[in-house]
C-alpha cells in the first residue's frame, strides 16, 4: 500500500505549551495521513507514554471521524478541507472509508504506548530466530525485587561482607530518620538497577564484578588513599605544632589564636578541619597575617615564620590542593559503597531470576533493543516493522528516554530517507518524569542534531485558559526563568577549571532556552469579558501564645473557608481540583477535610467530598479491610487484633452501631462485639472453600450489601480473581501479596462523581480543571537533604577507574571530588524539574487559581515560594517588562489578586450517557452449591423427607470431617442445603452425638492421625479404591468403611481388601474396621 510519499521529507517538531492542544494537533496530523490514503490507516504508528493517554488518543481519533464521516462541521473539518482542497463531499467520503476500516480491522489501529511497541518488536524476533518466544513480560517490578531481596537478605547470613554492607545500609538509613525496615528502602535502592544511568554500564559491571577480588582491592586502594591523606596532614599539622612550641610560643601568641592560621595547623593533628582556612591562605602573602598587632611576640612569630612555618604551611596547602579531589572523592565513593556492593549482588541476582523464570521486565525492553541496534545504522530486527510502518508519531516527547529515542532514531531516518513524513510533540517545559528516564534535552536541541532533516513549528496558541491566567503565567515564567539561570551562573562563577565552568554554564543557558517560548496568545475566539482569576497568598506562621499554627496549618485553616466561597460562586464541586507536590501531603489535606466534614465548623449547604488516588485503594475502604480481616481470622487461629478490627468494622458499616474506639472492641469480650453467628460456626468449612468462592460467601455471610459498597467489592473481586488465576491462590498467599502490594489496586475513577479531585501535580499532567487550589506552593528547587538520589558516575581518575561506573549520593560535598561536574548537572536538573512542576501547576486551571505559600523570612531562591515572592517584589531586575502583576501586588498582606471573582454558572454537559447505579450487590449462595456438589446426582434435587435415611446422613457427615469437632458445621451445611427441619436435625444431633462417645469412634477423629477423606488408591493393574476414612502415622494405617442397614459379609471382605492394599504400600501395622452408623456398632476385620 503506498503512503504519501515526499523526496523531500521531514521531521516535523511541535514544539507546544500547556493548553496549546498537543493531542488536538498530532490528531489532527494522523488524520492528515490516514485520509489520504483510508486503506493504509494501519501503516501509522501513533505512541505515547500512558495507557490512559492512548485509550484518549485512540477516542479522540475515533470522535473525530465520525463527526467527519458524518458531515458535522467543525474546525478540524474546515481546517482539513483548507490543507487537503477537498470537497465535503470527498473528505466525507474518505472518512468514511478511514472510520470503516480500523472498525474492521481494529487490532491493527496502531495507537500504543512505547513500551507496548518495544514489546511487539521483541516478540517478533524472538520469533523470527526461531528462539523462545514463551517469555512472560514481567510489570510487576516491585513484585520482583521483592523476591529477589528475601534471597539477598537469606544469603547475607553465610556471605560475611554482604552482611556488614546490611548493617551499613540500615544504620545510615536509621541515621537519616528512615524505619527500620529496611527492606523497603532496599527495594528502593534496586529500582537503581532498572535507570538508564545504570543500565548503559551493565555489561561492563557484570564483568568486573565477577571477580570478587577487584572490589575487595578496590576497597583497599580508597583505604591506602583516605589514609594517605590523613596522615600526611596530621604529620605536616605536627611538625607546625612541634616548631611553635620550640620556639617557646602556644597557638594563642598567633592571631585569631585558634581561627588563625596557627589554629588551622593545630587542627590537623585532631583531624578537625583539612581545607585551608582564609586566613591561612593569607597567612602565605602576608607574613603580618600571623600575629596581631598587640602583640609582644612579634619579633619571635615573624622570625620562626620565615624560617619553618610559613614552608610548612606551604607545603601543606600545596599537599591539600594536589590531593584533595581524590581524598573527598575516596570518602563519597566509601560511605555509598555498600550501596555498590548490594547493586552488584541484586544484579545478579535479577539476572538468575530472569533465566529461571524466563521473564523479560518491562523496563529491560528498551535496553535490550538499543544492544541488539548497537551502532547498526540499518538494524535487521526493525526490518519487518520498518517495511510495514510508514508513519511515525510520537507524542509527550519530552519525556522520552535516551534509550527510547536511539531505539526510535533508525525509523523515523528509514521513514524520512523514504520520502516519508513522521512527527513529534513535546513541551520541555513539562518535562517532570525525568525519575523515570525522561531527557528533556532530546526535545530541546538533540533531536534537530541527529535527524538533520527537520521543521519546528511552535504552538503559541492556550486554549484552556482564560487571560489573566495566560498573561500572569507568561510574565512569572518568563522572569523565573533568568532568576534561576543567573542565580546558577553565580554558583558556577566559583569554579577554577575554565573549560569545566564554560561547558556548565552552557547547560545553564539551557535552561533558559526551554523556557524562552513560554510566551502564549489567546485565540480570538477565546477571548471574554471574564478573564479568570489568580490568587498569590504569602502565609506566615500563627504566633499565637496557646495554639501555635505552622504556616501549612494556618492554609489547611483556610482552605475549608475557600471551598465554601467558591460552592457560593456557583462552582461544583467536580471542576475543582487541589493539587500537591507529595501523597503525605495529599492524605494530610484529605484527613482535614473529613474532619471539617464533620466538625461543627461546617456550613449548612456546602459540601466537601474529595477524590484522591488514594482514597480509590482498595485497600483503605473498610468493606474490603472487613473481608480481609475475616480471611486473617479463619487462618490464624489467634488473631486478636484481627478479630477486633473485623468486630469494629461489623459493627460501625454494618450494623451501624459505632463503639466508642476501635481499643474498646480489641478489649471487649466476644459477646460484646459478636460476628455474624454463621462466621463462627461454619469456619471449618469456610477454610476449605476456593478463595473467590469463599470471598462471595463472607459477602453474604457479613451482608456487604449497601450500594456503597458494591463498587470496592466488585473491585476486590476482580483482584482476587485475577489473583486466583495467576497465583497459588490459598488464602495465606494471598494474604501476602495482599499486604506487599495488591492493596494499592484502585477502584476505576467515576468521572461524572461530584467531588472534589485531590491529586499529585504529576498526576495532573494533562488534565485541566475550572478551579485550581494549591494548598502547599512550597517545595525544594533542589533535591531533599534526606531524600538525595543516587548519581552513577565516571571518571579516569585511579583508583576510581577501575569501575566503569560507581554510584555516590548527591551532596553538596561533591563540589570538592572529581565527580564536581556530575554535581553541577544534576543541580541544574533539579532546579528544571521543579520549576517544571510548577509550570504543570500553574497552567492546569481554566477559570481560577489559587496558590498558598510560605512568606520567606530570607529572599533567596532556595524553594518554589522563594522564588514566587523574590519575582514580585518591586526590586526584581531580570525583567524590566511590564507585569500582569504591577497593579496587583500588595507587599504588606502578602497577597496578590488579579482579576475578580465572579459568579460562575457551569452548565452540565449534555449528550451524556446515564449510569444506572447498582443498589444491591448479589452473590451465589456457594454453601449450598458446594453441599449439593457432595450428594449423588439424584439425591442432589431432593428435598428432605421424613422417609429419608437417618444413616445415611449420618454417613454422609461423617465422610466429610477432619475432626470430631466440626460435624455441628457440616451438619447446619445439610440442613440449608435440604431444608430439614428442627426436629430432624435433633434427631441426627442425638446420633452422632451417641456415635461419638463411643473411644474409638472417637479416637478416629482426633488430631493424631493423618486423614485421607475418600481418597484414591489406584492399584498396578488400574483399578481405583475408595475407602470412606484411612488414617495414618508413621508405619501404621487404619482403614474404615461407613455402612448402613444390616451387616454383610462383603463388607468385611472390602475392607480386608483395602487393608492389603495398605499394607503392599509399606504400611508394617494396618487395621480395618466397619462402623454401622444406624446401630453405632464397630466391626474389627
Amino acid at each position: 500500500m503506498l503512503a504519501l510519499q515526499s523526496p523531500l521529507a521531514t521531521l516535523k517538531i511541535y514544539r507546544s505549551s500547556a493548553g496549546a492542544g498537543k493531542t488536538h494537533t498530532l490528531v489532527s496530523e494522523y488524520l492528515k495521513l490516514a485520509l489520504d490514503h483510508p486503506e493504509g490507516f494501519a501503516q501509522i504508528l501513533a505512541v505515547t507514554f500512558t495507557n490512559q493517554a492512548t485509550q484518549e488518543m485512540k477516542q479522540r481519533i475515533l470522535a473525530y471521524l465520525h463527526n467527519l464521516a458524518q458531515g458535522i462541521p467543525s474546525p478540524v473539518a474546515e481546517a482539513l478541507l483548507q490543507d487537503k482542497g477537498w470537497s465535503r463531499g470527498v473528505l466525507q467520503s474518505r472518512a468514511q472509508a478511514v472510520l470503516s476500516n480500523i472498525l474492521h480491522q481494529y487490532a491493527r489501529f496502531s495507537v500504543s504506548t512505547i513500551d507496548s511497541f518495544f514489546q511487539k518488536i521483541i516478540r517478533g524476533f524472538a520469533q523470527e530466530l526461531g528462539l523462545q518466544s514463551g517469555f512472560r513480560i514481567e510489570l510487576e517490578q516491585g513484585h520482583v525485587m521483592a523476591t529477589i531481596i528475601d534471597d539477598l537478605v537469606a544469603a547475607a547470613s553465610e556471605d560475611q561482607q554482604l552482611q556488614q554492607w546490611l548493617v551499613e545500609f540500615a544504620e545510615d538509613k536509621l541515621l537519616n530518620g528512615k524505619p527500620w525496615n529496611f527492606k523497603h528502602e532496599l527495594a528502593v535502592l534496586g529500582q537503581e538497577l532498572f535507570t538508564e544511568s545504570f543500565g548503559v554500564h551493565e555489561h561492563q559491571l557484570v564483568q568486573v564484578i565477577s571477580d570478587p577480588t577487584t572490589l575487595r582491592r578496590f576497597l583497599r586502594d580508597l583505604y591506602q588513599h583516605i589514609t594517605y591523606f590523613e596522615h600526611k596532614l596530621q604529620g605536616l599539622g605536627q611538625q607546625a605544632l612541634t616548631i611553635i612550641q620550640q620556639a617557646g610560643l602556644v597557638v594563642n601568641d598567633f592571631a585569631y589564636g585558634n581561627s588563625g592560621v596557627a589554629g588551622y595547623l593545630a587542627g590537623l593533628v585532631a583531624k578537625r578541619k583539612w581545607t585551608p582556612s582564609q586566613r591561612a591562605l593569607q597567612a602565605l602573602q602576608r607574613v603580618e597575617a600571623w600575629y596581631s598587632r598587640a602583640s609582644d611576640k612579634r619579633e619571635r612569630i615573624v622570625k620562626v615564620v620565615q624560617d619553618e612555618l610559613k614552608p610548612c604551611l606551604q607545603e601543606t596547602v600545596n599537599f591539600y590542593d594536589a590531593h584533595h579531589r581524590t581524598y573527598h572523592t575516596a570518602l563519597e565513593v566509601r560511605h555509598f559503597i555498600y550501596a555498590f556492593g548490594i547493586v552488584t549482588q541484586l544484579l545478579a541476582r535479577l539476572n538468575d531470576y530472569r533465566a529461571a523464570h524466563n521473564v523479560m521486565l518491562v523496563s529491560d525492553a528498551a535496553l535490550f533493543l538499543r544492544k541488539i541496534i548497537a551502532e547498526n545504522e540499518t538494524p535487521f530486527v526493525y526490518e519487518k516493522i520498518g517495511a510495514f510502518y510508514k508513519h511515525f508519531l510520537i507524542d509527550e516527547f519530552q519525556d522520552i528516554s535516551g534509550f527510547q529515542w536511539q531505539n526510535f532514531k533508525p525509523l523515523i531516518e528509514n521513514s524520512l530517507n523514504e520520502g516519508l513524513p513522521s512527527l513529534v510533540v513535546g513541551d520541555v517545559k513539562q518535562s517532570i518524569y525525568r525519575w523515570r528516564g525522561g531527557d528533556w534535552r532530546l526535545l530541546l536541541t538533540q533531536l534537530e542534531k541527529d535527524i538533520g532533516r527537520t521543521t519546528v513549528v511552535t504552538l503559541d496558541q492556550n486554549w484552556r485558559s482564560k487571560q489573566h491566567i495566560v498573561d500572569f503565567n507568561n510574565s512569572f515564567f518568563t522572569t523565573v526563568a533568568a532568576t534561576l539561570v543567573q542565580h546558577l551562573t553565580d554558583e558556577l562563577a566559583m569554579l577554577e577549571d575554565p573549560a569545566l565552568k564554560k561547558d556548565l554554564m552552557a547547560q545553564v543557558q539551557q535552561l533558559g532556552t526551554a523556557y524562552q517560548e513560554v510566551h502564549q496568545q489567546l485565540p480570538p475566539q477565546r477571548v471574554q469579558a471574564d478573564k479568570g482569576y489568580v490568587n498569590i497568598t504569602f502565609l506566615e506562621d500563627a504566633a499565637d501564645n496557646e495554639m501555635p499554627q505552622s504556616w501549612r496549618e494556618v492554609s489547611k485553616a483556610r482552605l475549608p473557608l475557600l471551598i465554601e466561597a467558591l460552592q457560593q460562586d456557583g462552582v461544583a464541586l467536580k471542576d475543582i481540583a487541589l493539587l500537591v507536590r507529595s501523597n503525605a501531603e495529599g492524605r494530610d489535606l484529605f484527613r482535614t477535610l473529613l474532619a471539617h466534614q464533620h466538625s461543627p465548623q461546617a456550613q449548612p449547604g456546602c459540601r466537601y467530598d474529595v477524590i484522591s488516588s488514594e482514597s480509590l485503594y482498595l485497600g483503605y475502604h473498610p468493606w474490603v479491610n472487613l473481608l480481609i480481616n475475616a480471611l486473617k481470622c479463619l487462618v490464624q487461629e489467634e488473631a486478636p487484633l484481627a478479630q477486633a478490627e473485623l468486630r469494629y468494622l461489623y459493627q460501625v458499616h454494618v450494623l451501624q452501631a459505632a463503639p466508642a474506639t476501635l481499643h474498646d472492641c480489641f478489649q471487649a469480650e466476644e459477646g460484646a462485639a459478636p460476628l455474624p453467628e454463621e462466621f463462627v460456626s461454619q469456619r471449618l468449612y469456610l477454610q476449605q472453600l476456593p478463595l473467590y468462592e469463599l470471598i462471595e460467601a463472607l459477602i453474604s455471610l457479613f451482608q456487604l450489601h449497601q450500594a456503597a459498597a458494591i463498587p470496592f467489592l466488585q473491585a476486590f473481586q476482580d483482584v482476587v480473581l485475577a489473583f486466583s488465576a495467576k497465583e497459588v491462590a490459598d488464602i495465606r498467599s494471598f494474604l501476602d501479596w495482599w499486604e506487599e502490594r495488591g492493596y494499592r489496586h484502585t477502584l476505576p475513577r467515576v468521572v461524572e462523581q461530584d467531588a472534589m479531585t485531590l491529586m499529585t501535580i504529576h498526576q495532573a499532567k494533562g488534565l485541566q480543571f475550572k478551579v485550581v487550589i494549591l494548598p502547599f506552593c512550597t517545595w525544594d528547587l533542589d533535591h531533599h537533604v534526606h531524600r538525595p538520589p543516587t548519581l552513577w558516575c565516571a571518571t579516569d581518575v585511579a583508583p576510581f577507574a577501575a569501575f566503569p561506573v560507581l554510584p555516590v549520593r548527591y551532596t553538596h560535598r561533591l563540589k570538592n571530588t572529581v565527580y564536581v561536574r556530575a554535581y553541577y548537572e544534576e543541580r541544574m536538573q533539579a532546579y528544571l524539574d521543579h520549576l517544571n512542576l510548577l509550570y504543570v501547576a500553574f497552567t492546569r486551571p481554566e477559570d481560577r487559581l489559587y496558590v498558598f505559600a510560605q512568606r520567606p523570612i530570607k529572599v533567596a531562591p532556595k524553594t518554589t515560594s522563594d522564588l514566587l515572592y523574590q519575582t514580585f517584589l518591586p526590586t526584581q531586575e531580570l525583567a524590566t517588562a511590564p507585569k500582569a502583576w504591577d497593579c496587583c501586588w500588595d507587599v504588606t498582606t502578602g497577597v496578590l489578586e488579579i482579576g475578580t471573582t465572579q459568579s460562575l454558572s457551569l452548565a452540565q454537559p449534555g449528550g451524556q450517557a446515564t449510569a444506572t447505579n447498582l443498589q444491591q450487590y448479589f452473590t451465589n449462595n456457594w454453601l449450598q452449591q458446594h453441599v449439593q456438589n457432595y450428594l449423588s446426582p439424584s439425591e442432589a434435587v431432593e428435598p428432605w423427607t421424613a422417609q429419608a435415611s437417618y444413616g445415611k446422613l449420618v454417613h454422609r457427615i461423617l465422610a466429610q470431617l477432619t475432626s470430631m469437632e466440626a460435624w455441628p458445621v457440616v451438619l447446619a451445611a445439610l440442613q440449608e442445603a435440604e431444608g430439614i427441619g428442627h426436629q430432624e436435625v435433633a434427631q441426627l444431633e442425638q446420633q452422632l452425638t451417641a456415635l461419638f462417645s463411643h473411644p474409638q469412634v472417637k479416637s478416629w477423629f482426633n488430631s493424631d492421625w493423618e486423614v485421607k477423606k475418600e481418597a484414591a488408591i489406584l492399584t498396578p493393574s488400574g483399578k481405583v479404591f475408595r475407602p470412606d476414612r484411612v488414617l495414618l502415622q508413621p508405619g501404621r494405617a487404619v482403614v474404615i468403611d461407613f455402612k448402613t442397614g444390616e451387616q454383610q459379609v462383603h463388607h468385611a471382605q472390602q475392607i480386608q481388601a483395602y487393608a492389603a492394599l495398605l499394607s503392599a504400600m509399606g504400611y508394617a501395622q494396618v487395621e480395618g474396621y466397619l462402623l454401622y452408623t444406624e446401630t453405632g456398632e464397630v466391626v474389627a476385620c
